[in-house]
Parts: structure tokens; sequence; C-alpha cells
């Protein structure tokens, strides 16, 4: 991306909207990702970085005027900051239980074209590179980790969502598995009669999930895991970012990135019982297919980007491949996943 081509405008108006003041000094801006959803920036200016996090569609308009009403449903279950609640107030409510530095958002809402941004503070660090041979000591990472979630997990519940302690969360994922399987469009679901055979497979996969116990009711971070989590050049933990996917579940929620840690340090430091490690991964990896089932639908109901027909063809394969690992009882998920 040039500089031709990089949003100045909508730069300088999230900046005079969080009254940043840059006080004479040069402004540089830098892409750092860019994905269907969302792009996000660096903005240096002297000794003053911050993130700039640029969204390309405007979901909260999109679902709230969607006909078919379960997809509001989905956004009280997924409520995604800033569309359906305030990353500042998620962001807060972590921070007063960990010593660990957290991004201070500067600013979110509306821009004067009507999409949707969040300025942060950059966190220190790079981003973690889950594997073994980039990791100097990947079991006590691992261990630093999953004591990190359960301080996240302490996190006061925000008082307007007392309805999420009595929640039955079984129910509420079925109908939102059954929303997405009517409504994936024809990229994943290739002829319509493997429509009901894949609301077969969606219904013996949250039969299982009824016999789990995913925790209690939490805030999540919802995205634990890669490149959210930052590290120094010793793999010693320095900071934890995106948490855009905030929101009110099950405490297995947080286990979608398991795979990439060292499961048995990390839960084993977060509290959960060793016996259940099948379970947890199983758990993990439903939640990653929730959000990939999310993720498929708002792209292809709601934005207007271009999406070429290799990602289609990798987003389907991405979620069948999800779907072939949860159609195991999860006592027995180690055995089948390794």
């Amino acid at each position: 991306m040039n500089q031709d081509t990089l949003p100045m405008r909508q730069v300088g108006e999230a900046l005079a909207f969080s009254r940043i003041d840059l006080d004479g000094s040069e402004l540089s801006v830098s892409p750092l990702a860019a994905g269907v959803l969302s792009e996000t920036f660096l903005l240096c200016a002297g000794e003053e970085n911050w993130v700039l996090k640029l969204y390309r569609i405007r979901l909260r308009d999109e679902i709230l005027g969607d006909a078919d009403p379960r997809m509001r449903a989905a956004s009280r279950l997924l409520s995604i900051p800033p569309f359906f609640s305030k990353s500042k107030d998620r962001i807060e409510a972590f921070q007063q239980c960990t010593d660990l530095e957290l991004p201070r958002i500067l600013g979110e809402g509306v821009l004067s074209d009507g999409s949707w941004f969040t300025l942060m503070t950059k966190s220190p660090g790079l981003p973690w590179a889950p594997s073994i041979e980039q990791t100097a000591r990947p079991n006590d990472l691992s261990t630093e980790l999953g004591g990190l979630l359960r301080q996240l997990h302490h996190a006061e519940l925000p008082h307007n969502h007392a309805w999420a302690k009595q929640i039955n969360w079984a129910d509420e994922y079925e109908a939102l598995c059954h929303t997405f399987v009517d409504h994936f469009p024809s990229m994943i679901i290739r002829e319509e009669s493997q429509r009901a055979s894949l609301r077969l497979r969606m219904d013996a996969i949250l039969n299982e999930f009824r016999n789990c116990d995913p925790g209690p009711t939490v805030l999540c971070h919802g995205d634990f895991g890669g490149e959210n989590i930052l590290v120094d050049r010793s793999a010693s933990l320095t900071g934890l970012v995106d948490f855009q996917l905030s929101c009110l579940a099950p405490e297995a929620m947080d286990f979608r990135w398991i795979e990439q840690f060292h499961a048995g340090a990390f839960l084993g430091a977060y509290g959960w019982d060793s016996k259940r490690e099948a379970e947890a991964r199983w758990l993990g990896t439903f939640f990653q297919m929730i959000w990939e089932g999310l993720i498929i639908v708002s792209v292809q109901r709601y934005s207007n980007f271009q999406i070429g027909a290799l990602t289609w063809e990798q987003a389907r394969k991405r979620l069948n491949g999800l779907l072939d690992k949860l159609q195991v009882e999860p006592q027995h998920y180690l055995q089948r996943s390794r």
C-alpha cells in the first residue's frame, strides 16, 4: 500500500475524534494487517505510537437491519466491540485483573463516512509465533498464558448482561449453528442437498456439546492465541492485544487456540482438571467452528469486499476440517485428532 492509497482522511478524523494533538510532529502511517472485516495501521508521531483499526463493514447496521431476526440474536451472544459493546469497557474490566499492561482505548466510534474505527495505544513486544522451534521456553510460556487467562476470567461481568448468568448456552449455540447452516453461501455448500446433510452433522456435534461442561459464564477474550500474544525476543510475555472478539461465554470459549500451546501446562496453570484435557481440546475446536461460521455468514451477507474463489475454498476446507474433528466423542478427541 503506497502513500496515495493510505486512508489519511479517516486517520485524521480518528485522531481528532480521540483528541490526539500531534503538536507539530510529522505523522507516519504504515499498514499492519488487512482482512475481510478490517484493516489495521500503525501511526507514529515523534515518540508516540498508536494502532488504528478501520472496519470494512458496518456490522451493527447490517445485522440490526437483517431480515432474519436470528442474526440479531447472534449479536447478543457474540457482542463484538465496537459494534455491540465498548472495547474500552471490556479492556478496562480485564485490566483490573492483571498486572500485564493491556492496550488503552483512546477513541472508538463512527467516522463521517459511516465507517467504524478503534484507536488504541501500541503494546510492546512482537507477535508470538506458536511453534516449538521459534519459542525458547514453550512450557513456561504456556504456563504463563494459562495463569493469565485465569486472571482475565475473573473480570467483572457487565451489569447490563445479567441474563448471561442464567443462559442455556447449548440451546443458544444450537439456534446459532442452524442459522449459519441456513445462510451458508453456495461457495461453502455447493449443492442444496448438502445443506440437510450438514444440518444433521451439526446436530450430532451439538448433542456432544450438551454432554460437555464448558465451564461458567465469564468475560472471554475471544481470540486468545497466535499473533494476539506479544513476547520479547526471549519469549517472555509482554502483552495481549485484539479484544475485538471479546464476549460473554463459557470459559472454554478461550480454549479455541489450545492446539498452539502445550495443553497440559496451559490447562494446569488455568486450573482445568488434567483428566479433561481431551474435552478442553474438543471444546476449543467447537468454539473455533462457531467463529468460523459467523465470519463466513457475515462476509457473505454484509461485506462488499471481493472474495476470490480460492479464499472461499480455503474457508470451506477449514469449516469441514473442524466439523470432521468434532464428529468424535469429546473423551476420545485426543486419540482421533493426533
